[in-house]
């Protein structure tokens, strides 16, 4: 059976959404092909989640990981899977910080390379490039690649593919989810625009455990006096669960928008890392969400104008369905 080695990493400084999207990956092949995950000095409950669909080989390299807008050639992690893989794998990153010297590594074994990307990146070794923002153009690319770009290609764990439920638009419920860190505190101040809207029946967030402590401190006393519920370490089912009571969902522009799109939510989104423009302008472009812009300058009176208009924003009246279409590209590149 064809080995696919996973390669990402996640921490309380980058979060784990790289790890979560590669696992979701990792989650629709398993079935097919011996899939194994390596990740640099993971966490308890990390490793457990990886263990869960595949075998799990602990790295141990010493690397500062620093924020997206603050990488550069000089800071890129270096290669270390010099004694993990061979010429005979298909190995798949994803993270800002593996950068050509990675490539570079990776091509002198002389395995596959199947690269995730966010930024537009040139990957001149790369034998297939997925970029599941909606948009993007193979003329986006110059590379001899395999390109699997948009909706197609979304990578997704397998609860959010299920049957879509009808929504009651009128009967606004509101979903918040930033990512694993939200090490900005930008959850807060959303749910505060969007009470300031008066036009939410009740406001969902997703929490995380990586958030600083007086972010959830101040998220515990709006929920005392206003109808909001926070959700904890959910698994995939769950969080579907949560979204299928919603209707809105007001993310951050990265796979949140996608799972939440993926669940028919009328989608807001908005950024905060370079890394998160390019899912951002596909899907406010293609009008399949309403633009929040900058988390930094968002207002309650910003919300309440794209709320006026929220009938531009397209939502999705089927499920998407891109597990065959993985399952053939990696057959290929056996």
């Amino acid at each position: 059976m064809q080995r696919i080695v996973f390669r990402a990493d996640g921490n309380h400084t980058i979060g784990f959404g790289h790890v979560y999207r590669t696992l979701a990956l990792a989650g629709m092949l398993y079935n097919d092909f011996e899939c194994v995950f390596a990740i640099n000095r993971p966490d308890g409950f990390i490793k457990d989640q990886i263990s869960k669909v595949c075998q799990v080989i602990s790295l141990d390299t010493e690397y500062n990981y620093p924020l997206p807008d603050k990488m550069n050639a000089e800071n890129q992690l270096p290669f270390d899977l010099q004694n993990v893989v061979d010429e005979r794998d298909i190995v798949v990153v994803d993270g800002y910080h593996f950068g050509m010297g990675y490539q570079q590594g990776l091509k002198s074994i002389g395995c596959k390379q199947v690269w995730l990307d966010d930024l537009l990146r040139d990957y001149p070794f790369a034998d297939a490039i997925i970029n599941h923002a909606p948009g993007v153009d193979s003329e986006d690319y110059n590379t001899n690649a395999r390109l699997c770009l948009g909706l197609e290609y979304a990578i997704l764990r397998k609860p959010f593919f299920m049957p879509l439920k009808p929504k009651d638009y009128t009967n606004k419920i509101a979903y918040i989810s930033l990512g694993g860190s939200d090490y900005f505190g930008f959850t807060l101040k959303i749910c505060k625009a969007l009470i300031a809207t008066n036009s939410f029946n009740h406001i969902h967030i997703l929490c995380s455990a990586q958030f600083e402590e007086t972010l959830l401190s101040n998220l515990r006393q709006l929920s005392t006096t206003h109808p909001i519920t926070l959700h904890f370490n959910l698994s995939a089912q769950q969080i579907v669960e949560v979204m299928d009571a919603c209707t809105h969902a007001f993310i951050s522009a990265s796979t949140v928008l996608i799972e939440s799109y993926s669940r028919g939510l009328k989608c807001f989104a908005g950024y905060y890392t370079q890394n998160q423009h390019l899912i951002y302008n596909g899907f406010v472009q293609n009008h399949l969400a309403g633009g929040l812009g900058d988390f930094n300058t968002i207002t309650g009176e910003h919300i309440n104008h794209l709320l006026a208009a929220e009938t531009e924003v397209g939502v999705l009246d089927k499920p998407l369905n891109s597990v065959e279409n993985f399952i053939h590209l990696f057959e290929d590149l056996a």
